[in-house]
């Protein structure tokens, strides 16, 4: 993962030089242009996460900037592009809940791909000892 994609959030899409945000209407302004810009297209579970992650990065952002009283701002542009951008995908796929089986669903693929691939390698070391066994030592 490209960890340093969601550090320095403010610095990456402020227009001015400074890290620092400079009215709290900035926030919601900035995250409902994200918002808009990243669910553009279509919306995928893998951008809600992106979602997250920026909203998340720029809350860290203002309490190292001491703008804590941001927050309450940033809360409301997330909400609002919940509602605006998430909610009829939201809709359309079950809910959260969707996540949640798709990951699990992606854990079970993978446990039967490795009980498969455990069972060949059994047969395979057990066939191999058959075979030295039968032919190789009887010379």
């Amino acid at each position: 993962m490209h960890t340093k994609v969601y550090t320095n959030i403010t610095r990456q899409i402020s227009m001015s030089p400074g890290t620092t945000i400079d009215n709290p209407e900035e926030t919601v302004i900035m995250l409902s242009t994200i918002g808009k810009f990243l669910f553009k297209t279509d919306t995928t579970w893998g951008k809600i996460i992106s979602l997250f992650s920026i909203t998340s990065s720029l809350a860290i952002d203002l309490i190292r900037s001491n703008q804590e009283e941001y927050l309450s701002n940033l809360i409301d542009g997330f909400v609002g592009v919940v509602e605006d951008e998430l909610l009829p995908f939201l809709q359309e796929n079950q809910g959260w809940i969707a996540l949640h089986n798709k990951l699990v669903e992606k854990n079970r693929d993978v446990e039967k791909r490795l009980y498969a691939a455990s069972s060949i390698l059994l047969l395979t070391i057990i066939l191999l000892f058959f075979l030295i066994n039968n032919y190789l030592l009887k010379f």
